[in-house]
Formats: structure tokens, sequence, C-alpha cells
């Protein structure tokens, strides 16, 4: 595996930032969790005013987006269309909680 295809700390918080920015305009707030492409954390923050538990939530987003390479928002749909039985099953082999919905958006270097 090649280092330069890992997301750096200072991509991680640039990516960050720009969500930070886009979600201050929007006057809400929430967490951002950036993960390399094997779902470990690179870098988190949880806007003053964010509820507790959207850490865990954007965590989850993000963790799934980086070990199954695609949006969240795809695996809603899927999640729509398939007994609940399967989601379950997805939690028991990535291991993490599972939160499909939008909002995790891969990056590609």
């Amino acid at each position: 595996m090649k280092e330069d295809t890992l997301l750096t700390l200072k991509e991680a918080r640039a990516a960050v930032r720009r969500g930070i920015d886009k979600t201050e305009e929007l006057l809400q707030r929430t967490s951002f969790v950036a993960v390399d492409r094997f779902g470990v954390v690179v870098t988190a923050s949880r806007m003053d005013g964010a509820r507790v538990l959207s850490y865990r939530t954007s965590r989850a987003k993000a963790h799934l987006a980086a070990v199954q390479q695609f949006n969240p928002g795809e695996l809603y749909d899927m999640a729509m269309s398939v007994p609940k039985l399967l989601i379950d099953q997805l939690c028991n082999i990535v291991r993490e909680p599972i939160f499909h919905g939008q909002g995790a958006q891969i990056i590609v270097k």
C-alpha cells in the first residue's frame, strides 16, 4: 500500500473545516469525523451546541463509507428494500454501529 493514498491529518482537518464552515452558514450544529480508508479515525470535531450523539453517528457514517466504499445514502436506499436481518448481519461483520443515511462522503485522492 502506498502511503500517499492515505488521507493525511492536514487533508482530513481541511475537509472537516469545510464541513464546519458550511454547517455554520446553514445555522446548524453537528459533528464531523474523517477516517482513513480502513475506517480508522484521523480527526474529529463536535461543534459547540451539537447533540452528544452526533459524534457517534458521524463516526459510524464515516466508518461505513470507508470500509464499504460507497455513500451511506446508498446503503439507506438498499436497507429500505431488504429485511432488517441483513442490516443486522452487516453490523456484526463490520463490528461498528451502522447509521445509514445521508451525510458521509468518500474523499478520493
